[in-house]
């Protein structure tokens, strides 16, 4: 019998909103984002962007390890 994988369901946030749980700039937000290892933002419209909480704040952890 095959598992069915669990819905996945992501908390999907502004720059803005990361900078503030994170306590930092945005200008060091942006130097986070230029390194290849960095969640990758989900396109919500034409314009906008959102970065996944969860995928952020595991790489904030593995940058901690």
């Amino acid at each position: 019998m095959t598992q069915v994988p669990k819905a996945v369901c992501l908390t999907l946030v502004t720059e803005r909103e990361i900078c503030r749980r994170r306590a930092i700039s945005r200008t060091t937000h942006w130097r986070d984002r230029q390194r290849a290892d960095y969640p990758r933002p989900y396109k919500v419209g034409a314009r906008g962007v959102r970065f996944s909480l969860e995928e952020v704040f595991d790489w904030v952890r593995t940058q901690r390890a």
